[in-house]
């Protein structure tokens, strides 16, 4: 092999470099090293023609291919240019970019939305659920709490003033002596033709509780939480049956959905059970949840009295079956 390879390779290899600057003279600062360490190593090559034949072409082959690797790659290091180019590595040796392209993402976004609008409404419901019991605890426990402070003052409940007249008055007196001085009032209505103390409540089958109109004798005010509450005093069953009251609370005032089992709940005030009534017997001076006192959960649940807990009845018994199953609304809970 002759000598002169090295010459020629180091020609050659300048020549494309000059060529390369000439093209894009932006680049010509950043390939002046290259050039530079091109042409140094490109001298070591004469190095090698004081040797005999068969080590200066081993030698010659090595040294190309180092040059060609080191050259090259310094070049596209400092230029930044890609390997697509002409004076570069083939373009099957370029690093390629990933990317998605606008199909994938659209329908990546439309997976994403079937799966949300499946599981979204039963996320929705059992957040709703567990809200729901969080605030009915709450208010159940501190509407419970008067009675025991009530009777801490005033004593046994069969001594109780009720009177036997079943209006506004009564109710009021009531609640004004053995309720609500126990508790945070915000608002006491002393006109129930108020918007905010006279708005829809619904049955859970749908039918309307007119207004509180069935109520209307009621004494109502708000907590401070928001909690609507009306002390029932047309809830009296004088003489022939007990005395007791019934106090119905919305535990979200006058916000949706406003229907009985699900923000409108129901409790029975016993103050002078009947001693012939066997339902009431060890429940006076008790607040409980409406037919707590004598009935089991499947009755409650089932399509026998109309104040039960069904999507065919009232649903006034449904604190009741929240109370029996732990303060948890399950499955068959007519939600």
């Amino acid at each position: 092999m002759d000598l002169s390879i090295g010459r020629g390779i180091k020609s050659s290899r300048s020549k494309g470099l000059q060529d390369f600057v000439m093209r894009h003279p932006k680049d010509s600062m950043s390939l002046r090293g290259a050039e530079s360490s091109a042409t140094k190593q490109s001298s070591l090559l004469s190095d090698v023609e004081n040797f005999d034949d068969k080590p200066v072409n081993s030698a010659s082959k090595k040294f190309e291919q180092v040059l060609n690797n080191a050259t090259l790659k310094t070049v596209e290091k400092t230029a930044g240019l890609p390997r697509s180019q002409g004076y570069l590595l083939p373009r099957n040796d370029m690093m390629k970019k990933v990317a998605f392209t606008l199909a994938e993402v659209l329908i990546t976004l439309g997976i994403i939305g079937v799966v949300a609008a499946m599981t979204l409404p039963t996320l929705i419901n059992n957040y709703q659920k567990k809200e729901t019991v969080s605030k009915l605890k709450k208010v159940y426990a501190i509407l419970s709490n008067t009675t025991m402070m009530a009777i801490a003052e005033h004593g046994d409940t069969s001594a109780w003033e009720l009177g036997n007249n079943l209006n506004w008055q009564t109710s009021k007196a009531f609640a004004e002596k053995y309720v609500i001085p126990y508790l945070k009032v915000a608002k006491v209505c002393e006109n129930n033709n108020t918007s905010d103390c006279n708005y829809p409540i619904s049955k859970l089958n749908g039918q309307s509780f007119n207004n509180y109109e069935s109520f209307a004798p009621s004494y109502r005010f708000y907590l401070v939480d928001g909690t609507f509450v009306c002390v029932a005093g047309n809830r009296f069953y004088a003489n022939t049956h007990d005395k007791l009251v019934q106090i119905i609370f919305d535990i979200n005032g006058p916000k949706n959905p406003n229907i009985v089992g699900k923000d409108v709940f129901f409790l029975e005030y016993f103050i002078k059970p009947n001693v012939n009534n066997i339902t009431a017997r060890g429940h006076e001076g008790k607040m409980l949840p409406a037919n707590l006192d004598y009935q089991s959960r499947n009755t409650i649940l089932g399509t026998g009295n109309n104040d039960f807990c069904n999507k065919s009845k009232d649903g006034k018994g449904c604190l009741a079956v929240i109370l029996i199953d732990g303060w948890e609304i399950k499955d068959d809970y007519p939600w």
